[in-house]
């Protein structure tokens, strides 16, 4: 396992215990066992029609429509790279894995991004900045303003920070956090 997707991998192994009888698609970051890539595209499948990749994903209840995408930030973690994931899914209009039919984006979609913030400045206590911490939320804010507008595909956003150890078990609050949003968007 790299040691840049050690989150990932955490999560995805997370994602398919707490989710067993819906189980997430993962790319291979998130789990080395698929060998895989999750592309969104705005239509047919062809390079120029690719908007972006995901890191997971989940398929509604009849598996005919993508209901919640999630994104992990490792390394990249400034405003853009937050903003454009967001952006880049929303215009997207399918998920096409290899191989197989089209799968359409929901119109009531749920999408969570992971911020890992092993590495953000500290101040001389050893804890995180608290202007690093302010921007993510300030970021978090300005997306659940603007997915109010109608003609955004994802009505919940939500941002969950914190290192590896905050990800440790199924019972600590940011893995609980996350469960009950995807419960709920299951709803």
């Amino acid at each position: 396992m790299s040691s840049v997707h050690t989150l990932h991998k955490k999560i995805g192994d997370l994602l398919k215990k707490a989710f067993p009888e819906n189980p997430p698609v993962l790319d291979a970051a998130c789990d080395e066992d698929q060998h895989q890539h999750i592309p969104l595209f705005v239509s047919n499948k062809s390079r120029e029609n690719q908007y972006c990749k995901v890191d997971a994903l989940f398929l509604n209840k009849k598996k005919d429509r993508v209901r919640i995408i999630i994104e992990i930030e490792e390394t990249e973690r400034n405003p853009i790279k937050l903003f454009g994931k967001l952006f880049a899914s929303n215009f997207s209009r399918y998920y096409i894995p290899k191989e197989s039919d089209p799968i359409e984006m929901d119109d009531n979609m749920l999408f969570i991004q992971i911020v890992r913030c092993y590495d953000v400045p500290t101040d001389t206590m050893g804890k995180t900045s608290p202007e690093k911490l302010q921007q993510f939320k300030n970021v978090r804010d300005s997306i659940k303003m603007t997915i109010q507008n109608e003609k955004f595909r994802f009505r919940q956003y939500e941002m969950i920070t914190g290192d590896l150890k905050d990800f440790d078990t199924l019972t600590c609050k940011n893995n609980q956090d996350m469960k009950s949003y995807i419960e709920k968007a299951f709803k």
